[in-house]
């Protein structure tokens, strides 16, 4: 990453995008952004992401894909932006499983109206959930065992299983921020954790799993302090433990700021690719 700039968005009507014009138009004209090509996200809690076996000789992944999709949401399937990728290790029995996500249309809609009335590009439009596993492979790629990856988020905090750079199963934990220690945080969050186990059987077991918080709850250090402590095997995610930052910004001041940069350098990373 060559620049780091992080634009605070209040919601006081609860809705993100339109929260964001107003921060993201003075983040365009100060960084001088206009006319660049984006690499964005949207909140992992909100799409349908389902793990669909096909046999190995379908000659129509696509469709077949799309149509077995189609069963397993409210709606019509021309609601949604639908992606997927075969899932690598899985084959066995002549057949293979792919990672399906759907996001909303609508939503993908708005965001990308967003970018481009603001002069920008979308050229990706990811999950948060994926940029995170991203950042986390890049930087702690001997971590060969499963991880639990925690966004701390201000109202919701999603919990998500990965191992050796594959999504594996999410879980999100529902929360009013002003209302958490960050002893009853790390109750609620090790509550998420235990459901996503018992979901993933054989996956792992708790006591082995390490975690790994990132996000905007964590800002306050003494809090993300008191956090980690309040959850067995965690560790705040560093997003620049094995990459460089070319902001000319101190490790001090890159630390103090990395649980609100990580999702933002998974993303870099697959702008980058």
């Amino acid at each position: 990453m060559a620049n780091v700039s992080i634009q605070p968005v209040e919601e006081p009507g609860g809705d993100i995008l339109d929260a964001a014009a107003g921060g993201l138009k003075d983040l365009v004209r100060a960084a001088k952004l206009g006319g660049e090509s984006i690499v964005c996200s949207l909140p992992g809690e909100y799409a349908v992401i389902r793990k669909i076996p096909l046999d190995s000789d379908e000659p129509n992944i696509g469709e077949a894909l799309e149509w077995e999709f189609s069963q397993q949401i409210i709606g019509s399937r021309d609601e949604y932006v639908f992606d997927f990728e075969k899932l690598a290790g899985t084959s066995q029995q002549g057949q293979d499983q792919f990672l399906v996500v759907g996001y909303r249309s609508e939503a993908v809609d708005r965001m990308s109206h967003l970018l481009r009335s603001n002069k920008l590009n979308p050229l990706i439009v990811d999950l948060d959930i994926f940029a995170l596993i991203n950042v986390f492979e890049a930087n702690y790629d001997e971590a060969s065992v499963p991880a639990a990856l925690v966004i701390a988020g201000e109202k919701v905090s999603k919990c998500v299983l990965s191992a050796q750079g594959a999504f594996l199963d999410m879980e999100t934990v529902a929360h009013e921020a002003e209302m958490q220690s960050p002893q009853s945080y790390g109750t609620l969050i090790e509550q998420g954790l235990g459901k996503l186990l018992a979901c993933n059987p054989g996956v792992a077991l708790r006591e082995s799993l390490p975690v790994y918080f990132t996000g905007s709850l964590l800002a306050e250090r003494d809090y993300a302090d008191e956090v980690t402590k309040a959850v067995p095997k965690a560790e705040l995610l560093y997003p620049f433990r094995k990459l460089d930052c070319g902001a000319g910004m101190p490790e001090e001041e890159l630390r103090k700021y990395s649980p609100q940069l990580a999702v933002a350098v998974g993303l870099a990373l697959r702008g980058a690719d």
